[in-house]
C-alpha cells in the first residue's frame, strides 16, 4: 500500500478498508510521500475502495492544514432557531475554510449538499425545515437553495430559493438569469461583457411582493440610469410582447371597457366611451354679416330648445369638451408643418394699448377652496423644444421704449385682503420621466452695460417677520439624485486675466446694529471646498458642555495604540483629479482607508457629484471619496501626551531609585544582599525582531479580530508559539510540537482578547524570535 504526499502529516487520518480485515494508516512523523505515491488500490484489486468511519463520526478532508470538506455522521440538529431540528444523516459541507464558517454558530450543513463561503455568516434565519434534498449555497450575507420541497407522498415541488433582503432593507437581493459567451473586455454590456446578458430578474419589493422584469435590466441601466428595477408585477424593460394566439372565445359584443397602455407602458382599463366619444346634437352658429359677428351658446338656460344655450360647451375640432372649459379647440393635423390651436394677430393704434388676448377670471363666490387662474397653458411632446409660454417683448424699427419685458408678472393684494403667499412669477419644472436638465427658472442677460441674470429684492414692511432675498429648495424624493439647492458658476471667459474678480457666490451680512445672529452664510450640512478656504478670524467648533451627555475620559494606552498604528506619509495627488481643486506638489498626511482600520470615527465618505460641460455631457462621473477629520485626533494627542507625561514622571522616579541603588551597590560591592558589580554569565535578552525580518510575520497587523502568524523553519525541530502582554508577562501558548522544515502558518482568533499591545514569541529548539502584535477595537 502506497501513501499520499502530505504537508501536514499530523492533520490527516485516512481509514482504508482494503480487504475483509479492517486496516488503517495513521499519520506518522516523517511519513512523506514521493512522486507516484497514492492512497488507494492497484488495478488488480477485486474489491471497491472504502473510506469508512464505523463509530458514527464525521469524515473530514483537509488541505494546507485547513478543513475543506465535512461528511456528516448519523445526526440531527437545529439550523433555524425558530424551527425544529432537521435529520442531517450523511449531509456534506464544502467550504474554503469550514472552521471559519462554523465561527458564527452554524451547526453543520443545511441540506444534502451545502456550499459555504468562509465569511463568518451563517444565515440561519433564512433556512426552512423542508430544505433537505437539495443544494444550499451561503455566502456574502445571503442564502440560496436549489432542490425539492416535499408536500406529501408523491407530491413534490422543485424549488429555486434565494434570500434574504428585499428592496426596503439591506437589499435588494435579486434572482437573475444571465447568459455569457466568450469574454471581450471592450464590451460594457451583452453576453461577452463581464456582467453578461441578462434575460430576466425577479425583484423583491418587500416581504410581501415580488416584481418580474423581462430583458437586460443591467444594460438598460447603463443606457438610462433612471431605469433601475422592475416597477410592476410584470415589467418588460426592452423588446416587445407578443401573443401568437388569443383564447378561442366568442366575440365580446357588449364591450364597456378596453385595455389601454399609458405613456409609461403600463396596461390598464379605460371606458370605451372615454376613447370614442359619445356624440350629441349640435345646432348652427348664428351669423350677422352686417355686424361681422358669429356667435353660439349665448341664450339663457332653458330658452333655446335643443340649440346651444349659455351652459353649453363649444368644441372646435372635437366633439368631446375638455373638462369644464367653455371653448375647446383641437387641431389634429399631423400633415401640417406647424399645427396650432389659436392664432391671434392684432394691429393696434399707437395711442392705445394693443392686446393679443385678454383674460379676466372673476369668481363670484366666497368659497375659500376655489382656485382662480388667469391662464392654464400646456404644450406637450415637442421633439425639438416644448414651450409652455414663448413670450417676446420686441422693440424694432428704431423705436425708443422705456421698459422691454418678455414676461411680466404682478401679484397684487388689495387693502383689507389677506393672502398666505403673493408671487409675481412662479416657475416650476416637473419630470416624471428622464430629463437631462430641469430648470424651474432660467434667466440670461447679455450685451448690456450691466448684465443681471436674476435680480431679487425683498423689502421689509412694518409687519414683516421674515425677509428673504432668494429662497431655493431642491427636493429629492427618489434614490440616486444629485440634489443641489443652489448651483452657481462664475466663468472668466476673457482669457487675458483682465477680469477684476471672479466669484461664484458673494454673500455679505451687514447689520446696522450688533446682532448675535449675524452670518453671511449659514450652512446646515456638510460643506465641500475645492481650493483654499480663507478664514480671517477664529474657527470655533461647537463643543458646549450643555449639549453633551455621558462624558468619559480617554484611556492614554488606547490613544497611544491608535496613534502608534498610524502611518504618516508624503504623497502627490493624481493629475486627473485636478478638477476637484486638489493642491499640487508634495503633501503630508494620512491615507483615509488605512486610518479607517484603526480609527474609523475620524473617517467619513461623500459622493462627489458628476461634472458636466456646457453641452450637458458628463466629463467626470460621480464617485465616492473618503476624507479624514483631523480635528478628532486632537483628543487622542492630548490623552497620549498626558499618558506619556505620567509615564515619564514614573520613569524619573524609577531612575532616581535606581541611581540610589546603584550608588549603594558601588559602595558595598561585597555585601550580603547578593548585589555585585562583577560580570557574570550573559543572560539571553528577548528583543522584538526587526520589521524587515520575514522569518516571523503577522498579517494583518494591527488587527481587530483575527490575523495570520507566518514563519519559516530552516529545518525540522520542536516549535513553540507563545503570547505575552506588553510588559512581557506570559499569557498562553498557541502551539507546541514537532514540525517539518518549510513555511508554516497559524490562524489566530483574538476575539477573546482586549485591544492592546501583545508579543508573539516563536521558539525553534529554544532559539527565540519575537514580533509585536497590535489589536485595535472593532
Amino acid at each position: 500500500m502506497r501513501t499520499c504526499r502530505t504537508v501536514r502529516p499530523l492533520t490527516v487520518v485516512v481509514g482504508l478498508l482494503a480487504t475483509y480485515v479492517g486496516q488503517a494508516q495513521v499519520s506518522t512523523l516523517g511519513n512523506n510521500a514521493t512522486f507516484g505515491d497514492y492512497v488507494g488500490c492497484d488495478n488488480t484489486s477485486p474489491f471497491p475502495l472504502r473510506i469508512m468511519q464505523n463509530d458514527n463520526h464525521e469524515i473530514e478532508l483537509w488541505t494546507d492544514t485547513i478543513q475543506r470538506v465535512e461528511l456528516n455522521q448519523t445526526t440531527s440538529y437545529v439550523v433555524n432557531p425558530a424551527q425544529s431540528a432537521k435529520t442531517a444523516d450523511g449531509w456534506t459541507l464544502i467550504s474554503p475554510d469550514i472552521a471559519q464558517f462554523f465561527t458564527n454558530g452554524a451547526p453543520g450543513p443545511y441540506s444534502l449538499l451545502h456550499l459555504a463561503a468562509a465569511d463568518d455568516n451563517a444565515q440561519l434565519g433564512s433556512d426552512r425545515e423542508w430544505m433537505d434534498v437539495g443544494i444550499t449555497i451561503t455566502g456574502n450575507g445571503d442564502h440560496g437553495y436549489l432542490g425539492q420541497k416535499a408536500n406529501g407522498l408523491d407530491r413534490t415541488d422543485m424549488i429555486a430559493h434565494w434570500s434574504d433582503n428585499p428592496a426596503t432593507f439591506y437589499g435588494p437581493d435579486r434572482y437573475r438569469w444571465i447568459f455569457t459567451s466568450g469574454y471581450n473586455g471592450s464590451n460594457a454590456t451583452g453576453a461577452q461583457s463581464d456582467e453578461g446578458l441578462e434575460a430576466m430578474r425577479i425583484f423583491p419589493v418587500s416581504n410581501d411582493e415580488c416584481f418580474i422584469g423581462m430583458g437586460d435590466w443591467f444594460a438598460a441601466n447603463v443606457a438610462d440610469p433612471t431605469i433601475t428595477e422592475p416597477e410592476e408585477r410584470l415589467d418588460v424593460v426592452d423588446g416587445r410582447v407578443r401573443i401568437r394566439q388569443l383564447p378561442n372565445e366568442a366575440e365580446m359584443d357588449t364591450v364597456e371597457k378596453v385595455v389601454v397602455v399609458n405613456e409609461d407602458g403600463v396596461l390598464g382599463w379605460q371606458w370605451e366611451s372615454n376613447i370614442n366619444g359619445t356624440g350629441g346634437t349640435s345646432c348652427d352658429w348664428e351669423l350677422s354679416t352686417g355686424a361681422d359677428k358669429m356667435w353660439t351658446a349665448f341664450e339663457p338656460i332653458g330658452t333655446n330648445g335643443g340649440c346651444p344655450e349659455m351652459d353649453w360647451q363649444v368644441c372646435i375640432g372635437t366633439d368631446a369638451p375638455a373638462s369644464a372649459y367653455k371653448v375647446t379647440v383641437v387641431s389634429d393635423r399631423e400633415e401640417s408643418r406647424r399645427p396650432s390651436g389659436i392664432s391671434v394677430s392684432v394691429k393696434g393704434r399707437d395711442d392705445e394699448t394693443s392686446t393679443g388676448i385678454e383674460v379676466d377670471v372673476d369668481p363670484q363666490t366666497a368659497d375659500v377652496n376655489l382656485n382662480s387662474g388667469g391662464a392654464d397653458i400646456r404644450a406637450r411632446n415637442g421633439a425639438g423644444a416644448t414651450y409652455g409660454v414663448d413670450a417676446y417683448g420686441i422693440l424694432e424699427n428704431s423705436v425708443t421704449g422705456v421698459d422691454v419685458q418678455g414676461v411680466r408678472g404682478t401679484a397684487q393684494v388689495g387693502s383689507g385682503s389677506t393672502a398666505d403667499e403673493a408671487t409675481g412669477v412662479y416657475a416650476e419644472s416637473e419630470a416624471s420621466g428622464y430629463v437631462g436638465v430641469g430648470w424651474g427658472l432660467s434667466a440670461k442677460a447679455t450685451g448690456a452695460d450691466r448684465n443681471r441674470g436674476v435680480e431679487s429684492y425683498a423689502v421689509a414692511g412694518a409687519n414683516t417677520s421674515r425677509n428673504h432675498g432668494i429662497i431655493t429648495t431642491a427636493d429629492a424624493n427618489s434614490y440616486g439624485v444629485e440634489n443641489i439647492g443652489i448651483l452657481t458658476v462664475a466663468y472668466d471667459g476673457s482669457g487675458d486675466n483682465s477680469t477684476t474678480s471672479n466669484i461664484g457666490i458673494y454673500a455679505a451680512s451687514v447689520a446696522l446694529d450688533t446682532l448675535a445672529d449675524d452670518y453671511a452664510v449659514w450652512a446646515q450640512g456638510n460643506v465641500w471646498i475645492s481650493g483654499y478656504g480663507w478664514i480671517n478670524g477664529g474657527t470655533p467648533i461647537l463643543s458646549d458642555a450643555n449639549l453633551k451627555t455621558n462624558p468619559q475620559p480617554l484611556d492614554a494606552t488606547s490613544a497611544n495604540n491608535v496613534l502608534g498604528a498610524l502611518a504618516p506619509q508624503s504623497y502627490q495627488y493624481l493629475q486627473q483629479f485636478d478638477y476637484l481643486g486638489v493642491p499640487s506638489g508634495t503633501q503630508l498626511g494620512l491615507m483615509a482607508q488605512e486610518v479607517q482600520q484603526v480609527f474609523p470615527q475620524a473617517v467619513a465618505s461623500t459622493i462627489v457629484p458628476a461634472q458636466y460641460d456646457s453641452a450637458g455631457v458628463i466629463t467626470h462621473a460621480a464617485m465616492t471619496v473618503f476624507g479624514i477629520d483631523y480635528e478628532k485626533f486632537v483628543p487622542l494627542l492630548i490623552a497620549g501626551y498626558q499618558g506619556q507625561q505620567a509615564t515619564i514622571a514614573q520613569m524619573q522616579d524609577q531612575m532616581a531609585t535606581m541611581q540610589q541603588d546603584l550608588a549603594a551597590c558601588c559602595a558595598n560591592r561585597n555585601g550580603t544582599d547578593q548585589r555585585t558589580m562583577d560580570s557574570g554569565a550573559a543572560q539571553p535578552a528577548l528583543r522584538t525582531s526587526d520589521a524587515g525580518d520575514q522569518r516571523l510575520t503577522i498579517t494583518p497587523n494591527p488587527f481587530s479580530e483575527s490575523t495570520v502568524i507566518g514563519y519559516t523553519l530552516p529545518k525540522a525541530g520542536m516549535v513553540s508559539l507563545q503570547v505575552s502582554d506588553a510588559s512581557g508577562k506570559s499569557l498562553f501558548n498557541l502551539f507546541e510540537g514537532q514540525q517539518m522544515e518549510g513555511t508554516q502558518r497559524y490562524d489566530w482568533n483574538t476575539s477573546f482578547l482586549a485591544p492592546g499591545v501583545y508579543h508573539v514569541t516563536l521558539l525553534v529548539d529554544g532559539a527565540p524570535l519575537v514580533r509585536k502584535a497590535v489589536k485595535v477595537a472593532r
